[in-house]
């Protein structure tokens, strides 16, 4: 007997753009001026092993006030859920827009809080987040993202019985009697 087995596409890009939890990380890091650096190293025993580590390199775009508030803002924007939506063109390049657009409004209006002291930084924090926010919405047109999902699935099930099973699946069981003799 086989049971289920999922299989995505190892090549398939198409499910890694669902993890938005990873992109919106990595713009996290962004803002705290942190870059991703790999190191090879020996452990214990001496073998090699390579890790990885965000560490700060450059200056913070923003201060610890601003990039909880916005990271926490950006979460409900690209919010996973939207992936599995079926959206067509129009109602695509309006949400984006609307979205986009009130993301940049709330940089604006809280630009001294966070520590954004001129357009420039502004632009900085906010180029990122439009793309992202216009890949969400246009990754749902006419289901795109869902029909990807679909085609990089493979779900396969199969069961095989010997005849003694098929046997007893052709046996009414206990409770077949009470489907006869409903309740009144």
């Amino acid at each position: 007997m086989q049971d289920t087995i999922y299989q995505p596409s190892e090549k398939s890009i198409l499910l890694a753009l669902l993890d938005t939890e990873k992109l919106i990380d990595q713009y996290e890091h962004n803002l705290r001026g942190e870059v991703l650096i790999t190191r090879k190293e020996k452990d214990d025993q001496g073998k090699d092993t390579i890790t990885q580590k965000w560490e700060p390199k450059n200056q913070p775009m923003m201060n610890q006030t601003g990039i909880t508030r916005t990271m926490a803002y950006l979460r409900v924007i690209c919010d996973k859920s939207i992936s599995m939506t079926d959206l067509t063109e129009e109602m695509a390049d309006m949400l984006s827009l609307h979205n986009a657009d009130a993301f940049w409004t709330f940089l604006n209006v809280n630009a001294m809080n966070f520590g954004l002291r001129d357009e420039s930084q502004l632009n900085e924090a906010y180029m990122p987040v439009y793309d992202l926010i216009v890949s969400r919405f246009h990754s749902c047109v006419d289901g795109m993202m869902v029909n990807a999902i679909a085609k990089t699935t493979n779900v396969t099930e199969s069961k095989s019985m010997n005849p003694e099973q098929q046997v007893d699946q052709q046996r009414p069981g206990i409770l077949s009697g009470l489907i006869k003799f409903p309740r009144v």
